[in-house]
């Protein structure tokens, strides 16, 4: 969702046309500059990503779900947002 989040209108809605329910969590992601999981792919994994700017490419912090608190994903993503910029920047 990060990667989808960070593109522009007209991409985005073309990767999510006809999906059920990807329009609130794109948004959300954009909003806080990340994407947040909590066992959607996986049971009791949670999993912050990012978009590399310029790139069509993400990273992700992937934990135990019992240890994605509130202040670990503001941390994941401020440290993988951080890694993004360095990757972007080559």
């Amino acid at each position: 969702m990060a990667v989808i989040a960070a593109m522009d209108d007209a991409q985005r809605a073309e990767r999510i046309a006809g999906r059920d329910g990807p329009e609130r969590s794109v948004a959300g992601a954009r909003e806080r500059g990340y994407a947040v999981v909590h066992n959607e792919s996986d049971i009791e994994i949670a999993a912050v990503g990012v978009a590399v700017p310029g790139a069509l490419a993400g990273l992700a912090v992937a934990a135990p779900a019992g240890r994605a608190t509130a202040e670990a994903v503001a941390r994941w993503a401020a440290a993988a947002n951080a890694a993004a910029r360095r990757i972007a920047l080559g």
